[in-house]
C-alpha cells in the first residue's frame, strides 16, 4: 500500500472525528473542551498500548529513549501538541465547524514552511508558493464581512494553534521517517499519553473538569467514538510517513476535508450563514492544497 493511500484513508477518519467532536463541543455547552481532548488522548494511548502489547512489543523502543537526541525530539513534540491542544479546543468549541476547518487548512502551510526553513526536510517550489497564497486567500475570505475583518480572539487562537500543530507534525515526520522506534503504536502511546499529561500540567484546572465529559453519557460515548477515529487517523498518517510521505503533503491532503466539512456543517449543524462564501473559500483552499502538495 502506498503512503499516499494511507493519507487518503486518514482523510475519511479525520472528517468523521472532526464532526463527531462538534456534536459535544458546542457554544454554550457545559463540556470543557480541553478536558474532552485530554480524555480523547488517554483513550487513544490506551488503544495503542493494547495493540502494541499484542502485536509489536520490542524492548529497543524503550532503550531508544535513552538517546538524548531522540528524547529531546519526543519532548519537543509532545509539548507542541499539548500547547496547541490547550489553544485549539477552546476556539474549536466557540467557532462554527465550517469556519474552523477552513482556518485549519493553514496547518499544511505551516508544516511546509517549517519543513523548508527550519528542518530542511521539504523542498520549495513556485507552484507550492501559489498553493500557499490560495490557502491564505481562503482564510481571508471566510474572515471578511462587508469589507471588514472580523477575526476575533478565537480565530486568532485557532491560527496560533494551527501553526503549533504544523510544527508538531513536522517533528512527528522527522521521528518516524528516521525509524527511531520499531512500531507506530509505540510512538502513538508517547504522543497521546504523554501529551495528555502535559496538557494537565499546562492547564491544571482541567483535572477538575474531566467530569464534565465522562459524567455525561452522550459526551462519553462521543469521545469513545471520536478518540477511536483520531487514533486511526494518526496511525494511518504515521504509516504514510514511514513510506516517505512528507508532513506538508499529509497535512495538505487532509486539508481537502474543508469542502466536505463546510457542506456537512450546513447539513448537520445548520451552519448556513454565508454558505456560498464558505463553499468558495473551501474550494479555493482545496485548490491551494492541490498545488502545494
Amino acid at each position: 500500500m502506498s503512503g499516499i493511500l494511507f493519507i487518503f484513508l486518514a482523510l475519511i477518519t479525520a472528517i468523521a472525528s472532526f464532526l463527531l467532536i462538534k456534536t459535544v463541543l458546542k457554544p454554550g455547552s457545559s463540556h470543557d473542551p480541553v478536558a474532552y481532548a485530554t480524555i480523547s488522548f488517554i483513550l487513544g494511548a490506551t488503544y495503542a498500548a493494547i495493540l502494541y502489547a499484542a502485536t509489536s512489543f520490542h524492548l529497543q523502543d524503550f532503550t531508544a529513549l535513552a538517546d538524548i537526541h531522540v528524547a529531546a525530539l519526543v519532548g519537543l513534540d509532545v509539548c507542541a501538541w499539548a500547547l496547541g491542544t490547550c489553544i485549539f479546543y477552546p476556539a474549536y468549541k466557540h467557532l462554527p465547524v465550517s469556519e474552523t476547518t477552513i482556518i485549519y487548512s493553514l496547518q499544511g502551510l505551516f508544516a511546509f514552511v517549517f519543513g523548508v526553513l527550519l528542518f530542511r526536510n521539504d523542498t520549495f517550489q513556485l507552484v507550492r508558493l501559489l498553493g500557499a497564497i490560495l490557502i491564505l486567500i481562503s482564510v481571508a475570505l471566510v474572515n471578511q464581512s462587508k469589507g471588514k475583518w472580523r477575526l476575533d480572539k478565537f480565530g486568532l487562537m485557532l491560527i496560533a494553534s494551527t501553526a503549533i500543530f504544523g510544527f508538531a507534525t513536522v517533528v512527528d515526520n522527522l521521528i518516524i521517517s528516521h525509524r527511531y522506534f520499531s512500531s507506530v503504536f509505540f510512538f502513538v502511546i508517547l504522543n497521546f499519553g504523554v501529551t495528555a499529561i502535559m496538557v494537565l500540567l499546562f492547564r491544571l484546572g482541567t483535572i477538575r473538569k474531566l467530569k464534565t465529559v465522562y459524567g455525561d453519557r452522550k459526551a462519553l460515548l462521543t469521545v469513545l467514538a471520536s478518540s477511536l477515529g483520531t487514533f486511526l487517523t494518526f496511525v494511518l498518517v504515521y504509516n504514510g510517513y514511514k513510506l516517505g510521505v512528507a508532513a506538508s503533503q499529509s497535512n495538505l491532503i487532509l486539508s481537502t476535508q474543508t469542502v466536505a466539512i463546510v457542506l456537512l456543517g450546513a447539513l448537520l449543524f445548520r451552519e448556513r450563514n454565508n454558505l456560498p462564501k464558505k463553499l468558495l473559500a473551501g474550494l479555493i483552499a482545496a485548490i491551494g492544497v492541490y498545488f502545494i502538495s
